[in-house]
């Protein structure tokens, strides 16, 4: 028993002599290592805060889109089509508007990580509403152009002033046949489509911030309300 022993005696001493020395380049590893792993979790940590950071605005930004268009709905409504709803000459009363507008477009692309989620059909919706946006703006131009360039010449060579109470026969006989069809289906489409979409884009507020939230629970998302006036205020 003691010949193995005396023979493995020089190799134990040999350990204990050298065993700082292993261990210093695999602690130096092991500490090379470690730190490179906290960089990547800390730089990846870093890259998402911002990619959540990123979404958050992106999902206020269409947000906010939204309050101005419905703004804009609401003015239109109140000051140009409410007065003159139920009037039977709203179309000749409804004056022109050719004041400049919000743009509309709803930034779909930025909110698309919405995709991915539960709520992915809301997408979908803004894309609609921006459409119907454009198509009530395009209406109330189209409105507004045909009525300067073709009703109110057509008025002045009869001499009917605005708000001049006036039958439906000589109002006929000033502006012809076909004119009063084309300014009736322009204006009955045209507050048809005011009323629609300020209802749908109202709707669409509460769905998309939902989803936006459940997307990000931590995100905070501005909220869309009409004050006492009827206007938008986030």
């Amino acid at each position: 028993m003691s010949a193995p022993w005396n023979e493995l005696m020089p190799i134990f001493e040999w350990l204990v002599e050298n065993l700082s020395s292993l261990f210093e380049p695999m602690a130096t590893l092991i500490a090379t290592f470690i730190g490179a792993w906290l960089a990547f979790k800390y730089q990846s940590r870093l890259e998402g805060r911002k990619e959540l950071d990123a979404r958050v605005d992106a999902g206020n930004r269409v947000l906010f889109q939204l309050a101005g268009n419905i703004s804009w709905l609401v003015n239109t409504k109140r000051q140009l089509i409410d007065p003159f709803r139920e009037r039977p000459g709203r179309m000749f009363e409804m004056l022109p508007d050719l004041s400049p507008v919000p743009v509309g477009v709803l930034d779909f692309n930025s909110v698309s990580f919405l995709l991915r989620r539960k709520n992915a059909d809301v997408l979908g919706e803004v894309l609609v509403e921006t459409r119907k946006f454009q198509m009530a703006v395009s209406l109330q131009e189209r409105r507004s152009s045909f009525y300067l360039s073709d009703i109110n010449p057509r008025l002045e060579r009869a001499s009917i002033q605005h708000g001049q109470d006036v039958t439906e026969t000589r109002m006929r006989e000033a502006v012809g046949d076909i004119s009063w069809y084309m300014l009736e289906s322009i204006t009955n489409h045209y507050v048809e489509q005011i009323d629609s979409t300020l209802e749908s884009h109202l709707k669409l507020v509460p769905k998309l911030r939902g989803a936006l939230i459940y997307a990000i629970p931590k995100g905070k998302f501005i909220d869309i309300s009409l004050d006492s006036d009827g206007h938008a205020e986030t």
